[in-house]
């Protein structure tokens, strides 16, 4: 727990909330949803990182395409859905010195989409706390332009087809956006979904929202993405092919993913969108395809993600607590 005086608690927990200081320093004060001025400027500034990203292939347009390739000499921390569960964000800031790491240039956070849209029941029209987090995210990305990696999910859009239970989220998200933030910070979202990536890939794994492009592939066609829709689709939308969603992707469709990738055929392949049971947070070997792993970082009570260790992608899971209560109270 984080509770107590400090000078009786074991150094790991000391770690942990110099590190959750620090969030509250780079966010630059109390944990709740920017002013629309701030907001704006910031991800403004965010929009023209993405011009010009560490890694990020251009298109054939001059455009942020739809690859970006690790650098060899970080440590990748893969981060699934989060839905709007800030805590757990925080969670993973504040363990195993992954801040320490993003600051020394030595580590890097890549969220797989779906930030946004929480999904507890009751919670599911509940649009400011996805602006929080995509606030956190965005001045994360700012003060760690090199560290910070955001790929794109189903949800990060304004489609008004993006329901959970019967909720439009799409349809409320554009909403919330306008009514609290105006034209020019929905705008400025949707270059942002625009410009930010796919796929990451890296020597030690390929990652992205959902599944592999359905299609004959290479890198330069993964950095001319948007020019195929149906390709996006598969990415941002697709689920492994089970009873319940026969038109999923197969083991087939990993292979040639790979193979166009110029990857090995043991590389993992690690994506989030597609929880397999509804209350673990990682999934090995899913759909029984070798070396393809779905984490979804949004329970409640523990998170999942995957850290590379020695060339191998390792998945862990962390106990969570109610951290952005306890860091606005330091305020």
């Amino acid at each position: 727990s984080l509770a107590g005086d400090s000078r009786e608690i074991p150094i790991t927990t000391a770690r942990r909330r110099s590190a959750l200081m620090r969030v509250l320093e780079i966010f630059g004060g109390p944990l709740e949803p920017l002013p629309a001025p701030q907001a704006i400027a910031t991800l403004e500034q965010v929009n023209a990182l993405l011009m010009n990203e560490v890694g990020h292939y251009k298109d054939a347009l001059g455009n942020p395409g739809g690859m970006l390739e690790l650098a060899d000499n970080v440590t990748p921390v893969l981060v699934g859905d989060l839905h709007a569960r800030l805590d757990n964000l925080l969670t993973i800031l504040s363990d195993k010195a992954i801040l320490e790491g993003i600051e020394k240039g030595t580590t890097a956070l890549i969220i797989l989409g779906d930030a946004i849209h929480p999904e507890d029941p009751g919670c599911l029209e509940d649009m400011e706390s996805s602006l929080l987090m995509m606030d956190l995210i965005f001045r994360m990305k700012l003060r760690f332009p090199d560290n910070v990696f955001y790929t794109i999910g189903n949800h990060d859009s304004f489609l008004h087809e993006i329901m959970k239970r019967g909720v439009p989220q799409g349809l409320l998200w554009e909403k919330h956006v306008l009514s609290s933030r105006g034209e020019e910070y929905k705008a400025g979202l949707e270059l942002f979904y625009q410009q930010s990536p796919l796929l990451v890939i890296s020597k030690d794994f390929i990652a992205c929202h959902a599944g592999p492009a359905r299609r004959k592939v290479s890198r330069q066609i993964l950095i001319d993405a948007h020019q195929f829709p149906d390709m996006v689709h598969d990415m941002t939308w697709s689920r492994v092919r089970t009873t319940a969603f026969p038109a999923g992707y197969t083991r087939g469709d990993v292979r040639q993913f790979r193979k166009g990738l110029d990857v090995g055929k043991d590389t993992p392949f690690i994506v989030g969108h597609h929880p397999c049971s509804v209350d673990e947070t990682l999934w090995l070997n899913v759909g029984q395809i070798n070396q393809h792993h779905v984490v979804i970082s949004s329970r409640t009570g523990r998170v999942g993600t995957f850290i590379g260790i020695d060339g191998k992608m390792v998945p862990q899971i962390y106990p969570v607590e109610a951290l952005t209560t306890w860091l606005n109270e330091q305020v």
